[in-house]
């Protein structure tokens, strides 16, 4: 039971009580969320006390009678149940937060910075780029694309499964891949990589699994740590390790230029 302003303050009254007005006392505050369904005959008959002992008690913690007491009470749980929401929300927003701050902390122990900066000449020498992002990550790839665009480069984040399909034959040792891809295990994704692969296409991949297939295709794995969050088929994993890998990227990139 969660203790608060009106349950301390009859539990202050508790020496003013008999012995028998006492144990109607302890009835309602070890469960008075049952008050809510019963009457003064039930507490009566359950405790083994007459209606007038009720009363009297009820009187003695300060209302005018059983019926006001029950009332306060019922209000009182209402009070509770929502206190209870906000904090169980809270405990929620505050144990998502620091998910993210441990992830994005371990995203820049991580780091390897030879591979940000092969990652920046591969970059640099590429023709084309292509950005392969599909599902949740695909907003990233966008904004990738369009950053690299406005930096001079020529980029493209399609969004067409069947061009990407095409794409994927169509790249040569002269052009980039860059591929995002949360678990790293999507299947579309691996096809792709092995498309690239076999032609040479040097590929850069940004994955929170080192050991998933798609780093294990990758000439570059860079490691954006996230953790894998659905509810239902939503996924709602948070892509904040990943942006800040991709800032990153773009800010090396952009310097040298």
């Amino acid at each position: 039971m969660e203790q608060n302003a009106l349950i301390g303050k009859l539990q202050k009254k508790r020496n003013d009580l008999s012995e028998l007005e006492k144990r109607v006392l302890d009835f309602i505050l070890n469960d008075y969320e049952l008050i809510a369904t019963m009457t003064i005959d039930d507490i009566a008959n359950r405790l083994y006390v007459s209606t007038a002992t009720v009363s009297r008690c009820s009187r003695k913690l300060g209302y005018e009678g059983f019926r006001e007491l029950k009332y306060t009470l019922i209000q009182n749980q209402t009070k509770l149940k929502k206190s209870k929401e906000v904090q169980n929300f809270s405990a929620e927003i505050n144990e998502f937060m620091i998910e993210n701050v441990n992830n994005l902390q371990n995203t820049i122990n991580d780091i390897n910075i030879k591979d940000l900066e092969t990652a920046v000449t591969y970059i640099n020498r590429a023709q084309v780029i292509e950005i392969i992002s599909v599902g949740a990550s695909l907003a990233n790839g966008l904004d990738l694309s369009r950053k690299l665009t406005f930096l001079g480069q020529i980029a493209h984040a399609r969004t067409d499964w069947d061009e990407l399909e095409a794409i994927s034959h169509n790249l040569n040792d002269d052009c980039l891949a860059i591929c995002i891809s949360s678990s790293g295990e999507t299947s579309y994704m691996i096809n792709y990589a092995k498309k690239l692969k076999s032609k040479h296409v040097p590929i850069i991949s940004i994955v929170s699994n080192r050991n998933s297939q798609l780093a294990q295709l990758s000439t570059i794995a860079l490691i954006a740590k996230t953790n894998n969050i659905y509810i239902g088929n939503v996924d709602l994993s948070s892509r904040h390790a990943t942006i800040f890998i991709i800032d990153l990227i773009l800010m090396m990139y952009g310097k040298q230029l």
